[in-house]
């Protein structure tokens, strides 16, 4: 069988350096099960970027409020665990978008170029570029709204939320 996934020291930005020398597409920065803050979880976004890696970054939940700082750091998506309602994925969804779908600002740091980019069209773009992940690990989590919801967000069902819907109906 082939590897497909690779496991390093969490803190140690080389691992992401191997991963792209290994031809991942990107990596997983684990907020949820670690002590990774501050500097060190943007020198790891940062490893990821020099690597021609996307970074995505599983925060703690829903309503943590580490998911403006994690995308604002140059994370290419955020990952929630246990999401088990339509509640939890639109709290998500409100701290990683900006008006009119979130409440996300515009912050004219690495993302912006320091205010060299067009600041006006900056919030649509990284809102067509970023990743919002719902995790539903709980079996008796609500999955038809969480469905419904995800059809509102992007006008189909993923494959493996259809794989996960027929799983549970047979």
């Amino acid at each position: 069988m082939g590897r497909d996934h690779l496991h390093g020291h969490r803190s140690r930005s080389s691992c992401r350096k191997r991963a792209g020398i290994a031809g991942f597409d990107f990596v997983l920065i684990d907020l949820e099960h670690t002590l990774i803050h501050g500097i060190a979880l943007e020198q790891l976004l940062a490893a990821a970027d020099r690597a021609g890696l996307s970074a995505l970054v599983r925060v703690p939940e829903a309503r943590s409020d580490r998911i403006l700082p994690c995308l604002d750091a140059g994370a290419a998506g955020i990952v929630i665990p246990r999401v088990g309602s339509v509640a939890d994925a639109e709290a998500a969804v409100v701290r990683a978008r900006h008006a009119p779908r979130g409440r996300r600002g515009v912050n004219a740091g690495p993302l912006g170029r320091y205010g060299e980019a067009d600041l006006p069209a900056l919030p649509a773009r990284l809102d067509a570029e970023t990743l919002v992940i719902a995790m539903i690990e709980d079996p008796n989590g609500d999955p038809p709204p969480i469905l419904r919801f995800s059809r509102s967000l992007r006008g189909k069902v993923t494959a493996t939320q259809r794989r996960w819907a027929d799983s549970r109906q047979g």
